[in-house]
């Protein structure tokens, strides 16, 4: 792929059209499946995030900083459509997304003025092992994200440094050719509420959203993202109505969902789970998430001023 022409705002560099991607067949259509990972109990649409929100934001500062020209020197990433470019794994899908979304985000993020007025978290890449948070817990049976974000203020952060900082965003990474949301929103797994259909929990298609959605349980996060090459699927979690009246937690994504884990006896670990997290109420047994999702690699979908 030829090199492109930096970009001149970074509004225009967040939105550049993506690289075509090749999609082989996979090596394998199996998905991480796991009988310990939790479940939200709905999933709705994440319907209250629109490019409006980003115009709002920050008194409308967030979006006037993106689209200024003036100071800036943002070059792309240069990328191989021969090498970097074919994706039938997850180890070619964290190849691309690393080199070319990862590198991107994170240079816009870390640019001097959009660093001093917002302090914004930034895309952390794996966080396996290595993860100083686990290391002094050897039985820890937390999972481990893909990847993840991380303040960059030293204010907010306090006496942590970058390493040990909370974890703000967990994402974990799928391969396009095995998975997509698509099975979300077409009534295949959840019913028109929302709510998961008898078994459909437990069918492979449904295990990345369990997965993603147990790494921000343990790590007490409300929001968290699937990312393949073709699309984001971002949710956040939150407290759902029943018809009682009685609030819940529940998922909410960009499309969106809520939380139960996966057997009833496992619910006294839930509960030390939220009351570990703070974040999450210990109350919170029935959550909702929303979600949305953006397409990520390939023709994206563009926001439009």
């Amino acid at each position: 792929m030829g090199e492109k022409a930096g970009a001149a705002s970074i509004f225009e560099f967040l939105t550049a059209k993506n690289p075509k991607i090749d999609y082989p067949a996979p090596t394998s259509t199996k998905l991480t499946a796991r009988s310990n990972y939790l479940w939200p109990k709905q999933l709705k649409a994440w319907t209250e995030f629109t490019f409006s929100t980003l115009k709002s934001v920050y008194g409308g500062r967030l979006i006037t900083e993106a689209r200024r020209t003036s100071g800036l020197t943002l070059d792309y990433p240069r990328i191989s459509a021969e090498s970097d470019c074919v994706v039938n794994d997850e180890p070619t899908t964290i190849c691309v997304l690393t080199k070319w979304n990862h590198t991107i985000v994170n240079a816009a993020l870390e640019e001097d003025t959009v660093r001093r007025l917002f302090h914004p978290c930034i895309w952390r890449a794996k966080m396996g092992q290595d993860d100083s948070a686990y290391k002094a817990d050897k039985n820890s049976t937390r999972l481990k994200a893909d990847a993840g974000a991380v303040s960059l203020c030293k204010v907010c952060r306090g006496s942590q440094d970058m390493s040990s900082a909370p974890e703000r965003l967990p994402k974990d990474y799928k391969t396009a050719s095995k998975w997509n949301s698509s099975p979300l929103f077409g009534g295949q797994l959840t019913d028109e509420a929302g709510e998961w259909r008898w078994g459909e929990v437990h069918k492979q298609e449904a295990m990345p959203i369990r997965q993603a959605y147990t790494y921000c349980v343990q790590r007490g996060c409300r929001y968290g993202c699937i990312l393949t090459t073709n699309e984001a699927f971002i949710f956040r979690i939150k407290p759902r109505t029943t018809e009682r009246g009685v609030a819940f937690p529940f998922l909410t994504r960009v499309y969106g969902f809520s939380t139960k884990e996966l057997t009833q006896p496992s619910l006294g670990h839930r509960r030390r789970a939220f009351q570990q997290h703070p974040g999450i109420e210990a109350d919170s047994q029935d959550r909702w998430v929303d979600g949305i999702r953006f397409h990520s690699l390939g023709e994206p979908q563009r926001w439009q001023p």
